[in-house]
C-alpha cells in the first residue's frame, strides 16, 4: 500500500461511518412516506373498505430470489412502484441478487422492516424480475429519490463512497442497475 494510503483509507471509513450513522437516524425519524401516518404493513381506508397496503406502498420488502440449487434467499430492499403492476429497485450489476435473477428471474416480495424481519399478517407476492440500465434505470433512481427523499441523499453519498473504494479494488459499483419487477 503507498505511503499515505492507510491514512487516507482510515480517514474514509470515518467519513462513512459518520455518514451510514447520519443515514439511520434520519431513517429512524422518517420512517414512512411523506404525509403519511402508516407504518408497514397497516391498512389504507378508502371510504369505508379497508384493503391492505399494495406492495408498492411499503418502505421496505424482503426480496426473495432463489439460488441454482433451488434454496431460497431473502435480501430486504426499498421499493418504489412504478405504475400498473411494476415495481422497482436499484442495486449493484455484481451483487447476489442481481446474478441469481439472471439465472433465475421469478421473485417474491413481502413486507418488512429495514433489517429485513417480515411484516407479522404480510403476504408474499410473486413477480417476474428484470435487470435494466440506461433511461429505465434512472426512472427508477428518480421515483426512489421522490419516495425516500433525505434518506435517499443521505444513502447515496455513502454510497458513492464506497464505489469510489471499491473501484480502487476492482469491484463494480453499487447503485449500477435496477432491478423491475412485474408483479402477478
Amino acid at each position: 500500500m503507498p505511503q499515505g494510503a492507510h491514512h487516507q483509507t482510515q480517514n474514509f471509513h470515518q467519513a462513512l461511518l459518520a455518514v451510514l450513522l447520519v443515514a439511520v437516524a434520519f431513517g429512524l425519524r422518517w420512517c414512512s412516506p411523506v404525509g403519511s401516518n402508516r407504518t408497514i404493513g397497516q391498512t389504507a381506508q378508502s371510504t369505508e373498505i379497508q384493503r391492505p397496503m399494495a406492495i408498492a406502498d411499503e418502505r421496505y420488502v424482503s426480496l426473495t430470489t432463489w439460488t441454482t440449487d433451488g434454496h431460497p434467499q431473502h435480501v430486504p430492499v426499498w421499493l418504489v412502484g412504478l405504475g400498473g403492476s411494476r415495481v422497482g429497485f436499484t442495486t449493484g450489476s455484481g451483487s447476489w441478487k442481481v446474478r441469481r435473477i439472471r439465472h433465475n428471474p421469478a421473485v417474491e416480495l413481502q413486507a418488512c422492516n429495514r433489517g429485513g424481519t417480515v411484516t407479522e399478517g404480510s403476504t408474499a407476492v410473486s413477480g417476474t424480475a428484470e435487470i435494466v440500465d440506461g433511461n429505465a434505470y434512472r426512472e427508477v433512481r428518480t421515483a426512489i429519490r421522490r419516495k425516500y427523499g433525505i434518506q435517499y441523499v443521505v444513502i447515496s453519498l455513502a454510497a458513492k463512497m464506497a464505489d469510489a473504494v471499491g473501484r480502487l479494488r476492482g469491484r463494480k459499483p453499487d447503485g449500477d442497475c435496477a432491478v423491475i419487477v412485474t408483479l402477478g
